[in-house]
């Protein structure tokens, strides 16, 4: 009777023990797991590394949304022209030039002030015939500017007036702003030194100046073509 007693108990312990040691092992797998979690959420909400990622992630940009870039230096009060870069024009900028002629036809786009050889200077158009940025607009008083090269064999930027030197007085000049034409007449042609910017300062008529290198080929002069508002000069 004894015996048995003693076998009971025995058994009811070691059920106890069992059951305990099984708890134990369901419990120990899960606490490790949760643990493992946690630390998985806290790397990836650490504020330090989000704020890493977003600032490699964000390029530098101006105001305009255009990402930073460096561009020639221009002269004093003149915006710089980034390289190969398209020319905007207002509505009331001249768009093209017409000179029967010597049957010119070319469209004119805005040129502004560049460094060349360490000096600033006048840019001139590829292609096309350029017109001087703050110079007067097509038709009203002051002096119009407009520039193209003769030749341009190192560049290779077109030869949009090659046949300037055979304009003579009295020949047709069309400017045209749109679909709208401005009529001059040559009045006077000169040749002048490549320091002579006179030929640029403002006049208290209509005018319009035409510049290109000159002679071709040798380019130690300008060639000016000076035209005045068809309806002044008839």
């Amino acid at each position: 009777m004894r015996s048995t007693r003693t076998l009971i108990t025995f058994f009811l312990a070691l059920s106890g023990f069992l059951a305990v040691g099984v708890g134990a092992l369901l419990v120990a797998p899960h606490g490790s797991k949760s643990a493992h979690g946690t630390g998985a959420a806290h790397a990836t909400a650490s504020p330090a590394a989000g704020a890493q990622a977003t600032a490699a992630g964000t390029p530098q940009a101006l105001p305009s949304g255009d990402v930073v870039a460096s561009a020639t230096p221009a002269a004093p009060g003149e915006y710089s022209l980034l390289a190969d870069a398209a020319s905007i024009g207002r509505p009331d900028e001249p768009s093209r030039i017409v000179i029967p002629s010597i049957r010119l036809d070319s469209k004119v786009v805005e040129v502004g002030i560049v460094i060349d050889k360490g000096r600033p200077a006048w840019d001139t158009a590829a292609f096309a015939v350029g017109y001087h940025r703050g110079s007067a607009l097509p038709g009203t008083l002051g002096n119009t500017v407009l520039n193209g090269h003769i030749s341009s064999p190192v560049s290779h930027k077109g030869d949009v007036f090659r046949h300037l030197p055979e304009l003579r007085i009295g020949d047709e000049v069309d400017v045209y702003v749109g679909d709208k034409k401005v009529a001059y007449d040559v009045t006077e042609l000169r040749v002048v030194p490549p320091t002579d910017i006179q030929v640029l300062n403002p006049t208290p008529d209509a005018t319009l100046t035409l510049i290109t290198c000159y002679p071709d080929n040798v380019y130690t002069s300008r060639l000016i073509v000076i035209g005045k508002l068809a309806s002044a000069t008839s």
